[in-house]
């Protein structure tokens, strides 16, 4: 039974550290075995340093006031507090033209877009105080690995609570993210290559089974732009699923009934969110290695009185 849970290349878990709220914490994964997960394995084996995408869990205030600064430093004029989807999207457009185009203030315009998707994040969330998600990079920026076609069969739209997934590492917008913001289509580019940006997913879940999927078919429909449902593969949607989290002691010190934490959206996952990880968590190392925690752990808590 234990060889089910082995990967054919490379490791099969994943130990993530994070300094978090002052305190460091290791979280452990258990790494899916696709190529995608594969590729993404070898792209953060020599990893020593990492840069951090913008938390989620900054209040709608604090991201403006950062942006607000951004978009000085690069000559941009600074949004009011009553900021429009309009301007978001106009704002993001000319991220895209001087990525492409001009490569001035690079580092700063891509805060800025940072910064675009966390405000846009949040104003589309009911629970955005809840979504303490963590985006980390790899620093240098390795090469990023073409995808392929076969590789979208590990595409989820499924943004659980503990999954790690692959970050979407593109300029520009997919078309989940398109339907969302009911953008123009000239910032649309769909995930072309596997990069070491990565997703660790700790927010509100849907309330049923592909409730992201129904409301993009809808949007898709209805909208203007021919959306291409009749392609899937020009679709892409989602995100590319790299592993599942292993319920260890880091969450049963913070609560020590085993079963609420394999419930949906139970409070004691929201709240240890919040107060372990915080809005400033900061990855410090990553490493990968064989074992049979994840295993061991699910028939423990399968058994567990």
């Amino acid at each position: 039974m234990k060889e089910k849970f082995y990967n054919s290349h490379g490791c099969n878990t994943a130990q993530v550290t994070l300094c978090a709220n002052g305190k460091e914490i290791d979280l452990f994964y258990h790494l899916n075995d696709n190529p995608v997960q594969h590729i993404w394995q070898d792209l953060h084996t020599d990893s020593e340093q990492f840069y951090m995408g913008v938390s989620h869990s900054l209040s709608r205030d604090e991201i403006i006031s950062d942006l607000a600064q951004l978009c000085i430093s690069v000559g941009e004029p600074v949004l009011t507090p009553l900021v429009t989807q309009e301007q978001l999207n106009a704002l993001h457009n000319k991220f895209v033209l001087n990525e492409s185009t001009n490569n001035t203030h690079t580092a700063e315009w891509e805060k800025i877009n940072l910064y675009i998707h966390a405000l846009e994040a949040v104003e589309i969330s009911n629970f955005a105080e809840y979504d303490v998600s963590v985006v980390f990079y790899k620093n240098p920026t390795p090469q990023s690995v073409p995808l392929k076609e076969e590789h979208k069969l590990w595409l989820t739209t499924e943004n659980k609570w503990g999954r790690l997934l692959l970050g979407y590492g593109t300029i520009g917008k997919d078309w989940i993210d398109i339907s969302i913001d009911n953008d123009n289509l000239q910032d649309l580019n769909v995930q072309s290559t596997i990069s070491a940006e990565t997703l660790m997913c700790f927010g509100v879940e849907q309330p049923y089974t592909f409730a992201d999927k129904k409301k993009f078919y809808q949007w898709a429909t209805e909208s203007e732009f021919i959306v291409p449902l009749d392609n899937l593969n020009k679709l892409a949607l989602g995100r590319y699923m790299l592993g599942e989290l292993i319920i260890t002691d880091v969450f049963l010190e913070y609560n020590p009934n085993v079963s609420d934490w394999y419930v949906p959206n139970h409070k004691c996952k929201l709240t240890w969110g919040i107060d372990v990880i915080g809005s400033h968590p900061q990855v410090t190392a990553i490493k990968f290695f064989n074992s049979d925690l994840y295993f061991e752990t699910l028939i423990k808590h399968t058994h567990y009185d």
